[in-house]
């Protein structure tokens, strides 16, 4: 029987790493795209100084490429980029063959966070501006993701006690010190003294630096409303998941409806969705410039001040669906009982009267009235038992804008509208499913608010990358991000050792048909 063997090993070929990288390749994209978003202002952010002598800084330029085929690639971690950095034939031809270790990949992307954010948004921008994002009908959601911290959680109490007990030790320093002063006094030459009085007072320097990361964390605990802090990351928040309850952020996103890209993303502290419509919308506005024609959300998002204020803009339709009532028919819900305008009050099931009780109450932003059945009549009532347990009577509280909110849900529930809301799932949730697949067991590498919004900003930028490729094919991305677009071909050459590399790279764009709209 035959097999197939290949070539030997030992055979010499005369190739070069460009011929072995498909022209349908898509580091071919990356790496173009990154060199038109790649400018002067985006680079000045990662000088590491004009001295001239000493080993130079890898290229800003080359991180950034590294980064996008990491995420899209499902390769985020900082030790397996450096890996794939030194045997990848992909990477290799997109970096120019640099080897960066795994310490310098891990600082650029921790300490340049404006560099990869500017390059996002300079990308969603160019996506807004060829059409691909068109901010008519887009979907806003929100999902939990887990913090890069242990489950471990500090308690307020905790952190004062432990604060007073340093502060002791620290005084306990300070005679031990005061003492071995006094003995250098009496005898200068006793080198045994002078070592005691450097470890005393390294030891207090580092019981001073521990307070003061403690009293930084009971200022956090302070903060929510758990009264606790989670030491790994600070700035992460206790979250309820489906299966399990973990130290958090809270990710915002807005899809746009036409080709299902990312506009915008945000990430936050909060525990649930309520007050997020509207920083959403403010943050779209403000990096993309956008402020979308009808807006789609689940019931999460069902904040009637926000609505209301939507609305009174007149900018944005924010559609949100209605939050579903149970079917148990042993209770009777707020919308068994009819309010009659006229008389001011509520009928319950049974024609008894509801009447109006004290004034007017502010809840939260909003301002409620309360009605409450007869404490007799409920008693005697025969189906007290499927409508309250209280003694009191049964209450229904009646909010001063609840006539408002009626129209609003009818208008949630007409035809057009709740054709609209079935689109929603479609438009949005497969996102969070594809990056929660791309980001693994371990979801963040990063800690901190800011640090981790540099890299969900990496995930949606490798996304619409991604996404563009699947529908468009590489030369159809190409023939429309390139679409009558003025080229500054010098600036390709600010990169080492491109110049060899990049008229391969124009017959590549030649031979398609975008380089009759090139302005060379």
């Amino acid at each position: 029987m035959s097999y197939i063997y290949g070539e030997a090993r030992n055979q010499f070929t005369i190739t070069s790493l460009d011929e072995q990288i498909g022209q349908d390749n898509p580091v071919r994209l990356i790496d173009l795209l990154v060199n038109l978003l790649f400018t002067e202002e985006i680079g000045e952010t990662c000088l590491k100084g004009t001295n001239k002598t000493g080993r130079p800084a890898y290229h800003p330029r080359h991180m950034m490429k590294l980064f996008v085929y990491g995420y899209m690639n499902r390769i985020a971690s900082s030790r397996r980029l450096e890996m794939e950095a030194q045997r990848n034939i992909e990477l290799m031809w997109l970096i120019n063959s640099v080897r960066p270790d795994f310490k310098t990949i891990a600082d650029f992307r921790k300490d340049h966070q404006d560099t990869i954010t500017n390059m996002t948004i300079k990308f969603n921008r160019m996506l807004r501006d060829k059409g691909l994002i068109a901010g008519e009908l887009m979907a806003l959601d929100g999902t939990k993701i887990k913090a890069n911290a242990g489950a471990k959680e500090l308690k307020s109490e905790k952190l004062t006690e432990s604060i007073q007990e340093i502060e002791a030790a620290i005084q306990r320093y300070f005679v031990l010190l005061q003492q071995n002063d006094l003995k250098d006094d009496l005898d200068d030459l006793d080198a045994n003294t002078m070592n005691t009085v450097e470890l005393i007072e390294k030891k207090i320097k580092e019981l001073q630096e521990k307070q003061a990361q403690l009293k930084d964390y009971q200022k956090v605990a302070a903060s929510t409303t758990r009264g606790k802090v989670n030491p790994t990351d600070p700035e992460s928040r206790f979250m309820k998941g489906q299966h399990e309850s973990f130290a958090g952020y809270n990710v915002q996103v807005i899809v746009d409806s036409l080709f299902k890209l990312i506009a915008a993303s945000q990430v936050t502290q909060s525990s649930n969705d309520l007050n997020e419509m509207i920083p959403a919308l403010e943050n779209l506005k403000e990096t993309m410039d956008i402020e979308p024609t009808i807006l789609l959300a689940d019931n999460g998002y069902e904040n009637i001040a926000a609505l209301q204020t939507l609305e009174l803009e007149g900018k944005t339709n924010a559609l949100v669906m209605p939050k579903e009532e149970s079917n148990e028919e042993e209770n009777y819900k707020k919308s068994s009982f009819k309010y009659d305008e006229k008389k001011d009050c509520y009928y319950c099931p049974k024609g008894h009267e509801l009447k109006r009780k004290g004034g007017i109450q502010k809840r939260k932003e909003r301002w409620a009235q309360v009605y409450q059945c007869k404490k007799s009549t409920c008693a005697k009532c025969a189906n007290k038992a499927k409508c309250n347990k209280s003694k009191e009577g049964r209450t229904i509280t009646r909010y001063t804008d609840e006539k408002w909110v009626e129209e609003y849900h009818n208008k949630v529930k007409n035809s057009t509208n709740k054709a609209l809301l079935k689109r929603r799932k479609a438009i949005v949730e497969h996102v969070f499913g594809t990056l929660k697949c791309w980001m693994g067991k371990i979801p963040l590498l990063l800690r901190g608010k800011r640090k981790v919004q540099t890299e969900i900003n990496i995930y949606t930028t490798a996304y619409n990358l991604k996404r563009l490729i699947k529908l468009f094919g590489i030369n159809g991305v190409i023939s429309r991000l390139m679409a009558n677009l003025e080229v500054n071909w010098d600036s390709f050459t600010n990169l080492p050792n491109i110049n060899a590399a990049f008229p391969i790279c124009f017959v590549w764009l030649r031979n398609i048909s975008v380089y009759r709209t090139l302005s060379i």
